[in-house]
């Protein structure tokens, strides 16, 4: 890429997400913004009814646009408990309203199978750099990019994407991170050593090291089963999730959601299936406790994220 491209972002309220608008081969489509995943993909599938909660919504609908790359075939994925297939494909793509275009990037059409009643399923605008081999090419290694910068502060919120790191401010320390691949995590999230966690404002017991993503493509709060299942052992855990969180990083920053004169949180557990890969998918013998932090924590912020020196500044 040549110079730095400003993607004006909607919110989208059936999703609770920001989406962004690119075209593949000068068709329409729009994703979800996502900084917890690498891809670029766009729903297929459409004669299957898909409407989330509050109204339906239009991502576009793939008819076929692009070409079959041979080193890239068509995989079977798994989002949650839905199952279905993924289609790549190359195919010109323009991120809108930039006039810069990339003659051919690589992107995924997922099936409707995979797409759950409540959410997006997979039709992401992915933002995350690096991925473990063997893993489908990522948009921000596919055009190019270096860096970008997620402004959800004011009533225009924008994505930047940019061709050279970001300016390094002085303060405050950024957030360096940690590449969780060595657990088999199939890329290189923005996942950040967390040191204290309060939940409801009790303390959560850090008895392994913590690992925060960041993931605007979710809402709330994740936790991995390692950290969440030790909570059902007691009683005021199994009635309700907390209501309220507190992230302080190992640098000294905070990220808070939940709590009085704030959206409620949602907080719900999830598998980590790279751990199984190593016979460690039991809570017990987990290796590292995983959480994602939604845009419950990333609203209200701006994220710089520089994706080859794996540093990120977020400022309030």
């Amino acid at each position: 890429m040549a110079s730095p491209i400003v993607l004006p972002l909607t919110y989208q309220p059936s999703l609770s997400a920001y989406t962004a608008s690119f075209s593949v081969s000068s068709s329409p489509f729009r994703g979800i913004v996502d900084t917890g995943s690498p891809f670029l993909s766009v729903r297929a599938g459409c004669g299957r009814r898909w409407e989330p909660p509050g109204g339906a919504f239009d991502f576009g609908c793939y008819n076929n646009e692009g070409t079959v790359d041979p080193n890239l075939p068509d995989t079977v994925e798994q989002f949650g408990s839905n199952v279905g297939p993924v289609f790549w494909r190359r195919a010109p793509l323009k991120l809108s309203p930039s006039s810069e275009s990339f003659p051919s990037v690589a992107f995924g059409a997922i099936n409707s199978s995979l797409l759950s009643s409540s959410n997006g399923g997979g039709v992401f605008f992915g933002l995350v750099k690096s991925v473990a081999p063997g893993i489908r090419p990522s948009l921000l290694s596919e055009i190019g990019a270096s860096s970008f910068r997620l402004d959800l502060r004011d009533a225009s919120p924008s994505l930047t994407i940019l061709p050279s790191p970001p300016p390094r401010p002085p303060l405050p320390a950024p957030l360096k991170f940690y590449d969780l691949r060595r657990y088999n995590a199939p890329c290189f999230h923005y996942a950040a050593r967390v040191s204290s966690l309060l939940l409801d404002g009790s303390p959560a017991p850090l008895d392994r090291p913590t690992y925060a993503i960041l993931d605007s493509g979710c809402t709330g709060l994740l936790l991995s089963e390692s950290m969440y299942r030790p909570r059902l052992a007691r009683a005021a855990a199994v009635r309700r999730t907390p209501r309220s969180a507190a992230v302080t990083f190992a640098g000294g920053l905070t990220l808070v959601a939940g709590g009085r004169g704030r959206p409620p949180l949602l907080a719900l557990p999830v598998p980590i299936p790279w751990f199984g890969r190593r016979g460690l998918d039991r809570p017990e013998s987990a290796p590292v406790h995983v959480i994602s932090l939604g845009l419950a924590f990333l609203n209200g912020t701006r994220l710089e994220v520089d994706a080859d020196e794996m540093l990120g500044w977020v400022t309030k």
